[in-house]
């Protein structure tokens, strides 16, 4: 009987840890902004990442200009 109640322990203890891990590998959800990337010619719109950094920011906006 006790190898019997340590088995459904140990599932028990099994089943924490599986949902532990499936929360650690969901992807996180991050808001995105539209960005308007387009020239006279070529009509573009960019979704990014609120998080992104300003530097990275000012290379977007750099590079639609050219």
């Amino acid at each position: 009987m006790d190898e019997e109640e340590d088995g459904e322990d140990d599932i028990e203890e099994f089943k924490k840890l599986i949902k532990q891990s499936k929360h650690a590998w969901e992807p996180t959800r991050e808001e995105l902004e539209l960005i308007n990337v387009s020239t006279e010619h070529d009509k573009k719109k960019l979704k990014i990442g609120m998080l992104i950094t300003t530097d990275m920011r000012s290379e977007l906006s750099f590079s639609r200009g050219q």
